[in-house]
């Protein structure tokens, strides 16, 4: 079962669109972490923002040396630039209660701390042990 059949035809998919895009806004997203986040105090400003791909896969090779391929893909992903701090914040859309979200969430940011490792590891092998 796909996610349009899932949640009740193609509206899922035509929803989660029009969201990623109105949220895509840099302003929108700034006001959505500012609210949450910071209890609406104007923190992340919309200029500090800029759009990342949220897509992430990794291979991955068990202890038997057989790789597996990991993909997957966030709705939103900004870049925060705030002094020399570099901060990527996400957001995911949900037609439905999920009570499984913030497990989906980790495994997100666990595949991103993977790739960042791996991208390491390749520039110097002194991490690699």
């Amino acid at each position: 079962m796909n996610k349009r059949t899932e949640y009740g035809g193609s509206s899922m998919g035509q929803s989660n669109t029009a969201v990623r895009q109105w949220m895509g806004n840099p302003k929108r997203f700034a006001d959505l972490f500012n609210a949450t986040v910071f209890n609406g105090e104007q923190v992340i400003q919309p200029e500090e923002l800029e759009p990342v791909d949220g897509e992430e896969d990794i291979l991955l090779t068990d202890k038997n040396g057989k790789k597996q391929e990991v993909h997957r893909y966030r709705d939103i992903v900004m870049k925060w630039k705030k002094d020399a701090v570099l901060i990527l914040l996400a957001c995911e859309n949900q037609a439905k209660v999920h009570y499984a979200m913030s497990v989906r969430n980790m495994l997100y940011d666990s595949l991103s701390y993977v790739g960042q490792i791996q991208r390491m590891w390749n520039k110097n092998p002194v991490f690699d042990s």
